[in-house]
């Protein structure tokens, strides 16, 4: 075999197991921190519908992003939170350990609203006249977000 067509193979083998390499810690990454969910139907004739899978990795780096850009205003919120942080993390804990089970349920005459953590989710449901709203997110993105406004 010739020289230069071994050295081919060998970089297009590399080449290959990057991207590979690449596409499995992604998927592991999107598979460790989930997804958030929005799901919206309109109502009525002509109502639009939509699913935005958002990966709650990419929230994080909102996050982290936000750190950087945006540190004067996330300082404040962090200074505001403050004496909140124990309860709130006793509070996520406590959600964490716990089954499945409503949080509230508000129903009106126009609308109801549920938030229920199931699994391990926080889930929002909102009924309107107007508007089917669906909210899912891990609740481990909360303690990450907690994370990321803490001093």
């Amino acid at each position: 075999m010739k020289r230069l067509l071994r050295l081919a193979i060998i970089s297009f083998g590399i080449f290959a197991v990057l991207i590979v390499g690449t596409g499995v810690a992604l998927a592991a990454t999107v598979a460790a921190t989930g997804f958030v969910v929005v799901q919206v139907q309109e109502k009525g004739d002509g109502g639009v519908s939509f699913t935005a899978p958002v990966p709650a990795a990419l929230i994080d780096a909102g996050l982290g992003i936000a750190r950087l850009t945006v540190a004067d205003e996330l300082d404040e919120a962090s200074q505001q939170l403050e004496p909140y942080e124990p309860m709130i993390r006793e509070l996520l804990d406590e959600l964490d350990q716990a089954g499945t089970f409503t949080l509230v349920s508000v129903k009106t005459d126009d609308e109801t609203v549920r938030v229920r953590k199931d699994k391990r989710h926080l889930i929002v449901d909102v009924d309107a006249e107007d508007a089917k709203v669906h909210v899912s997110l891990p609740l481990s993105l909360a303690e990450r977000a907690l994370n990321a406004l803490s001093l």
